[in-house]
């Protein structure tokens, strides 16, 4: 059955449905679910340290900002 992870609601309708369906399925979606939710923290960790890390090479004093970046 497709899952539709852009809306929370469907998503859950569906989890209940199969957790209620079949059990042996449900510990994978919920496992697939957590690995979504760590990579999204993962990577937005990262795109915020990468834009701190830009702000802090333009914000530099001028005689090392005239680096060809």
């Amino acid at each position: 059955m497709p899952f539709n992870f852009a809306s929370n609601s469907t998503f859950w309708l569906n989890l209940s449905h199969l957790s209620s369906q079949n059990k042996r399925y449900f510990p994978m979606v919920l496992i697939i679910y957590q690995i979504n939710l760590i990579k999204c923290a993962f990577f937005g960790f990262f795109a915020y340290k990468g834009l701190w890390l830009w702000g802090g090479l333009f914000m530099m004093p001028s005689n090392v900002s005239d680096l060809d970046l």
